[in-house]
């Protein structure tokens, strides 16, 4: 099964992925990082993780500490949006007002600040608590999301439309 198809991607890295999927990777390396370092880990006969170092994870703490990652890079991400947006719009008000860059720089902060499409009304999670990452498809404040072209393009097909005119 392709994880990229807009992409090509090697077929030994997709064997591999298929057979971790399957559970065929005892005792090699497996195809996940440990959470506390990056390094490689191993599946062991017992189905537990395990690195060079001496960690050792259960498969539920392991998904556990992905998850967490997950959500600690989507806030880092959210983050990065509004201050990105906030620094488009001081360099803004520095141009002239009524200059086309001016409204460029306008328009994008105004489209990374929406980083509610990212996280809808979340806050960063409590230490130690795992959350829910759903959230719904939305793509821009002109239709809502509901006219998402493909998940991986991300663009409203109405502003596609409005750009080609």
């Amino acid at each position: 099964m392709a994880r990229h198809p807009d992409r090509a991607t090697p077929d030994i890295i997709e064997r591999d992925f298929d057979a971790q999927e399957r559970g065929e990777r005892r005792n090699r390396l497996s195809t996940y990082p440990c959470p506390d370092y990056g390094g490689a880990l191993w599946q062991f006969d017992d189905d537990d993780f395990g690195c060079h170092t001496g960690h050792r994870y259960a498969p539920d703490t392991l998904l556990v500490r992905e998850t967490e990652a997950l959500e600690a890079a989507l806030f880092t991400a959210v983050r990065l949006l509004k201050e990105k947006a906030t620094l488009l719009r001081q360099v803004a008000a520095k141009a002239a007002s009524a200059s086309e860059s001016a409204a460029r720089l306008r328009e994008q902060a105004a489209m990374d600040d929406d980083s509610d499409t990212l996280a809808p009304g979340r806050r960063a999670p409590s230490v130690g608590k795992t959350t829910s990452l759903k959230s719904p498809k939305r793509c821009c404040t002109r239709c809502g999301g509901r006219r998402m072209t493909s998940t991986a393009n991300r663009r409203c097909s109405a502003r596609t439309r409005q750009s080609r005119t």
